[in-house]
């Protein structure tokens, strides 16, 4: 692959990550992160002579990466299912005051990690499913 193929397959690459990005970050915006990230992984790891473990950890990276920079664009997601949650025992004022905050404050930061701790076996399923490890549809 040549140096102006390269760039147009990174700058294609990036383009369909932002693009599913420009909403917001939810779920199905990871499937394409992942595969995004194994595509460039594949396409840098060719043009320098990396192998199968060092291109596992750059799609991994490159995946986590996009996630930290962009997770914070789900918290208004995040924030109102914290907001539906509603807790019998405790009181509206001190649940909108106190709890809710709190939970908040708690659970972006965990469903980011949870997220980001998905990524290596995904990156191991795409990269399954391209060589024909996985029976799908037989």
């Amino acid at each position: 692959m040549s140096a102006p193929e390269f760039d147009a397959r990174i700058e294609e690459a990036l383009a369909k990550t932002m693009e599913a990005l420009a909403d917001g970050f939810d779920a199905e915006d990871v499937a394409v992160l992942v595969r995004e990230a194994v595509e460039i992984a594949d396409t840098v790891g060719d043009l320098d002579g990396f192998d199968g473990p060092e291109k596992r950890e750059l799609a991994v990276s490159f995946a986590c990466n996009l996630i930290d920079k962009f997770f914070s664009s789900a918290t208004p997601q995040i924030a109102s299912m914290v907001e539906a949650v509603d807790w019998p025992w405790i009181t509206d004022g001190m649940e909108k005051a106190i709890v809710d905050p709190l939970v908040l404050k708690f659970a972006v930061p965990y469903a980011r990690d949870l997220i980001k701790s998905t990524i290596p076996s995904l990156v191991d399923l795409v990269v399954n499913a391209t060589k024909g490890k996985i029976a799908v549809n037989k």
